[in-house]
């Protein structure tokens, strides 16, 4: 490599050579960072030629009008693209959670939907596009102003953009986590060694507050980057994670932040519309073939125990239901799918 300094590293799955090179020249001994996440970042605090200026103070601002929603649930990306790409009716969970998230947004707000990038046969955004679209919500809605209503940014954006500081809510369908390869690799550039290599424990500390600063600059693409007498502007972002880690760290750098921990329909496992979803496909099966058409509200009241869940469960019910039984669900009513007669009735004699 040409005389520079290299280390192997393993960190299963992955394997790699590390190096690195200074590419900012050492005679800039004075040099501004404006950065807003820069004291949540251990990357930050691992160089010795950063330090923090004394003379800003970070109580100027405070985020009391700011809330997280937040959801318990993995939203990595393999998690995400291994969801989006499903084709069974309990998938697409990250798409349904969008829509669920847009069903609670005031008609005059807008929205910023954070995802992943497009790869291989899989395009995120579009999916979750498709999914509002079937849902009844118009993905390309405009506001009276003209503005869009619904702004698709992807994993790269976070730090770059500010022409949607109009958007009073900013869903997160994933969260970007890099390899801990690449984390090791950020590690020893910004500390500038090659020995020791870093630690499992050091790589996890670095990418917590990683996941913090992409999070923390995602958000800041919306409304709460504006100021109105020292306050942030209102706000609320939507957010599914594994755990909650990140929020010590951006309850530090946002002062006065709201954490409200919340359920969802389509991202919670083991629901109760799993189970309720088998009665709606009995129902639907045992049908005779002229039947084609059918309103959600005379299935549930066919079967009482739709009516005593909340709303959102019997209509995910309802929903998965109808899909494992050859219908499919078209606003308030569900409608039998061509030539699909004998295959549901098929399907519901299977054990």
């Amino acid at each position: 490599m040409n005389g520079t300094p290299f280390t192997l590293m393993r960190l299963a799955p992955q394997s790699g050579i590390i190096s690195f090179r200074q590419v900012v020249p050492a005679q800039l001994t004075s040099v501004a960072i404006l950065d807003a996440s820069s004291p949540i970042r251990e990357l930050v605090r691992l160089d010795s030629s950063i330090t923090e200026s004394t003379r800003f103070s970070h109580g100027i601002k405070r985020f009391d009008r700011v809330c997280v929603n937040y959801f318990s649930a993995a939203s990595g990306r393999d998690a995400v693209e291994k969801d989006l790409a499903s084709t069974d009716p309990g998938g697409r969970r990250f798409a349904r959670f969008v829509v669920e998230a847009a069903r609670h947004i005031p008609p005059n707000e807008a929205a910023i939907i954070f995802t992943f990038r497009a790869r291989l046969n899989l395009d995120c955004a579009a999916v979750i596009r498709a999914e509002l679209q079937d849902a009844g919500i118009d993905p390309d809605e405009c506001l009276p102003d003209g503005r869009r209503r619904f702004v698709f940014l992807t994993w790269g954006n976070e730090t770059s953009l500010s022409e949607f500081s109009y958007c009073t809510h900013v869903i997160f369908a994933g969260v970007l986590f890099l390899p801990r390869l690449d984390l090791a690799a950020h590690i020893s550039g910004q500390s500038g060694r090659h020995v020791p290599v870093p630690t499992h424990d050091e790589i996890g500390r670095v990418e917590t507050s990683e996941v913090a600063h992409r999070v923390l600059q995602a958000m800041s693409r919306g409304q709460m980057r504006r100021v109105d007498d020292h306050q942030a502007e209102p706000m609320t972002a939507w957010l599914p994670m594994r755990d909650e880690r990140i929020r010590p760290i951006l309850e530090r750098i946002l002062p006065g932040l709201v954490w409200r921990r919340c359920n969802s329909v389509a991202l919670a496992t083991g629901r109760l519309a799993d189970a309720l979803a088998d009665d709606v496909r009995e129902y639907l099966a045992k049908l005779p073939a002229s039947a084609k058409r059918i309103s959600c509200k005379r299935i549930k009241l066919a079967l009482p125990q739709l009516r005593t869940v909340s709303r959102d469960v019997a209509a995910e019910a309802i929903r998965m239901g109808a899909a494992n039984a050859a219908w499919r669900v078209n606003g308030r009513t569900a409608e039998r799918l061509q030539g699909a007669s004998r295959w549901a009735a098929d399907r519901s004699t299977r054990p």
